[in-house]
């Protein structure tokens, strides 16, 4: 069979339609996702739930009022938000902390706690 548009040979497979180009009748790919899942649910709930569809975690969450918590989301129109910013920026005191931190480590090591620990072991198996 051809292509009424642009003349190309049409096999079993090939996107039917095209724009007049015989390129546009490449093969289809199917992507699809499918419903199963293994996820156990454990907020909002006083004992865990197990779901293996994602349409019974997605009905279950609705019928609680529970939704998909999403920490950015952009501002109508754009992907951007004025409440997220970029992990990749840091402010200087919290910069200047970690570079404290990271330098002083080894003090953080040497010293010794003010009072002795009593640390008492016990197997619990025979309990002593």
């Amino acid at each position: 069979m051809t292509c009424d548009k642009c003349g190309a040979e049409l096999h079993v497979g090939d996107f039917p339609f095209c724009k007049g180009q015989a390129s546009d009748h490449q093969r289809g790919v199917s992507s699809v996702v499918g419903d199963e899942i293994d996820v156990w649910q454990m907020n909002g709930t006083r004992h865990p739930i197990h779901f293996r569809s994602r349409l019974e975690r997605a009905r279950w969450r609705k019928e609680h009022g529970y939704r998909v918590y999403d920490p950015h989301i952009g501002d109508p129109g754009s992907d951007k938000s004025k409440h997220t910013r970029s992990a990749a920026i840091m402010d200087p005191q919290t910069l200047e902390n970690g570079r404290y931190l990271v330098t002083h480590r080894q003090m953080i090591d040497a010293e010794e706690p003010d009072e002795p620990l009593h640390v008492r072991w016990v197997n619990e198996d025979t309990g002593v």
